[in-house]
């Protein structure tokens, strides 16, 4: 170990955790928490079903046969058992960098490239907020396994683990190149700062599971969407949040997974740790089975990897050939999360303001089949069972219709915002909706250069080259009737804002007395009632109604295309994570600070929310995009402490 422990000087001081509790309780011998048919039965199911990218076993993985197989850490046998000092030791680090960086180090060796199995955990620090993540390292004469679980009690922002390198994985390789050609979308290429791609330079497979809440996008018909909006603007109740991709594509989130952390009050390091403490008292193949066996594979649609980012493969090489390891520039781990889907333009309680398209591989192929106009989908709101080659919908259906109508409101949307180019006679903006198409085009087609100063009573900024677009034009639409028109009709999205004009016109010299606002010679503004988050009085010259409007509408902004998928597996929440605290696991002093009072943290349950027993998740995508089935709402444990 001495090789191992030098390169990890430069790291935070390990957090050493005794694991205190008898080989006897039952707690942890089911903590996988199926019964012991089940256990059985799927574990026949595995050996004998066809292979998915579901149930595809990890190599060098042996299969869990039965219940009995099913041991904690401490009942490993006599050459397992003397890594017992490895498997208590817990190191904290710094970002995913510092994560990256720590792995490698495992790696390093003077005379050998390959270590001996380990099995360690981490204590990430993300910003403030803390995750954890198990890996474990088999070798075997078929092959050589680097497998991570990362939890986290929050949805994961898997932006920051794919521009780190760790998020694809060998084993979603194929099913991402697979998923590329039939869906049209950019897959994630081989890249140097992958972890996958160093790992397979030394021969090693590596593997990463997230045991974390998880959403699935789902994509809504027109007619669902048309629905909804509806009932919000008639009723004012709130049956439905609709998140919009930047063409106007209507998406529902359906919670596969629950948050497990209602509040931000400081105990994410807690439940990280608690959970943590749990995987390392499971013995491999338990573990193996619990991996295999349970999880799902996704997709989530990200932007392609920025430079700088990443370890370099010199670096990590040079530290294979015995010379000191070179951390690189650690990545923002604070930064916002990059999403392709938008719902009200506000930011949440966790600071998020726009969302990542993250689906179901068969969620993935339902929204192709809605997207084409396939009409048993768009009838059944479920998968056909057979192929659907040459069927469309009428192009007199209503569903159809309301395609076409969102088609003419996004133009619309683009045009307003759309900045006149440099050599305009006018040099104002452009706001006026009666041009036709081809003056749509020349406008967005200008020539790169200074946006004007406007002819609304304001300098606007530069656009980007690629779309000269500015979200605050909408203010230079004069015709006060027309503006309103646009608010209420073209923006479509309002009605997640809940939103409700005040039939009254208010002068604008009442409500705004100065130009700075942008809204030129108009005569009249309007007052709105904002019901979402709250309810609120507002107008259009204050900052509460037109930052989520223009946030919203920068978003559509962007038309940037540059996207690309990476496919990762996810797995379901064991159902003693409602009842797991870090005092099951862990007796004596705790190195790493528990932020709060440390008898409080140590009984904190992992969860807030119910989980259902099985291995389950709590909605499954497999069933729902089968048969036409409601989906269930996450409970809250108030007794959850």
């Amino acid at each position: 170990q001495e090789p191992h422990r030098a390169a990890l000087q430069s790291h935070p001081r390990p957090l050493m955790m005794p694991l205190c509790r008898a080989a006897a309780d039952p707690s942890i011998t089911c903590a996988v928490d199926s019964p012991p048919g089940a256990v059985r039965e799927r574990a026949h199911t595995l050996q004998t079903a066809c292979p998915s990218p579901r149930h595809r076993p990890c190599v060098g993985l042996n299969l869990v046969e039965s219940v009995n197989d099913l041991r904690e850490a401490s009942s490993l046998s006599p050459r397992q058992a003397t890594d017992l000092t490895d498997l208590s030791l817990v190191e904290s680090v710094e970002g995913l960098q510092g994560l990256k960086t720590a792995l490698a180090s495992r790696f390093v060796s003077a005379h050998s490239v390959l270590p001996e199995d380990f099995r360690c955990g981490y204590i990430v620090d993300l910003d403030q907020h803390w995750v954890s993540v198990h890996a474990i390292f088999q070798t075997s004469p078929d092959s050589n396994v680097l497998s991570l679980v990362v939890f986290d009690t929050l949805e994961v922002n898997y932006q920051h683990y794919h521009d780190v390198g760790l998020l694809r994985s060998s084993q979603t390789g194929r099913a991402a190149e697979q998923q590329a050609g039939e869906h049209g979308l950019r897959r994630g290429q081989d890249d140097a700062n992958d972890v996958a791609t160093l790992c397979e330079m030394l021969g090693v497979q590596y593997d990463i599971s997230f045991l974390a809440p998880i959403c699935d996008m789902r994509r809504l018909t027109w007619e669902e969407e048309e629905d909804a909006r509806v009932e919000k603007r008639s009723s004012g109740s709130r049956p439905l949040t609709v998140y919009y991709d930047r063409h106007g594509n209507p998406f529902r989130k359906v919670i596969v997974q629950p948050i497990l952390q209602a509040e931000r009050d400081g105990s994410c390091k807690t439940r990280a740790l608690a959970a943590l403490s749990w995987l390392l008292r499971l013995d491999a193949e338990a573990l193996a089975w619990y991996v295999t066996s349970t999880r799902a594979l996704f997709q989530v649609e990200l932007r392609p990897r920025r430079g700088g980012l990443g370890m370099k493969v010199p670096r990590l090489m040079a530290g294979v050939g015995g010379e000191p390891l070179q951390a690189d520039e650690p990545s923002d781990e604070g930064e916002a999360i990059v999403g392709s889907l938008m719902s009200t333009g506000r930011r949440d309680k966790f600071g998020r303001d726009v969302h990542m398209k993250v689906c179901h591989t068969d969620t993935l192929r339902y929204n192709d089949f809605v997207g084409v106009g396939c009409p048993t989908t768009t009838k059944t709101r479920c998968l056909p069972d057979c192929g659907v080659e040459g069927a469309l919908l009428p192009a007199d259906s209503r569903e159809v219709s309301l395609r076409l109508r969102r088609e003419s409101e996004v133009r619309r949307i683009r045009k307003v915002l759309a900045c006149s180019p440099p050599d305009s006679e006018a040099s104002t903006c452009s706001s006026d909706g009666d041009s036709s198409s081809s003056e749509d085009e020349s406008i967005i087609e200008a020539a790169e250069g200074e946006t004007p100063e406007s002819g609304c009573g304001e300098a606007r900024p530069a656009a980007s080259s690629a779309a000269k677009r500015d979200a605050r034009l909408w203010r230079a639409i004069e015709d006060h009737e027309a503006r309103w028109q646009f608010l209420e009709e073209t923006c479509f999205f309002a009605h997640n804002l809940g939103l409700k004009k005040i039939r009254k016109m208010y002068p604008k010299e009442e409500l705004c007395p100065d130009d700075s606002s942008g809204f030129g010679s108009t005569k009249y503004l309007g007052k709105y009632i904002m019901s979402i988050p709250e309810r609120i009085v507002t107008h259009e010259a204050e900052a509460t109604f037109q930052g989520p409007l223009e946030r919203f509408l920068g978003f559509f902004c962007d038309e940037d295309d540059d996207w690309m998928t990476v496919p990762f597996y996810v797995l379901p929440f064991p159902g003693n994570f409602m009842t797991l605290s870090l005092e099951d696991h862990v007796e004596g002093e705790i190195v790493l600070d528990l932020e709060g009072n440390p008898e409080e943290r140590r009984r904190q349950r992992v969860s807030d929310y119910s989980i259902p027993s099985g291995n389950r998740f709590l909605n499954d995508p497999i069933s729902y995009n089968k048969t036409r089935a409601d989906v269930s709402l996450p409970v809250r444990l108030w007794n959850a402490r």
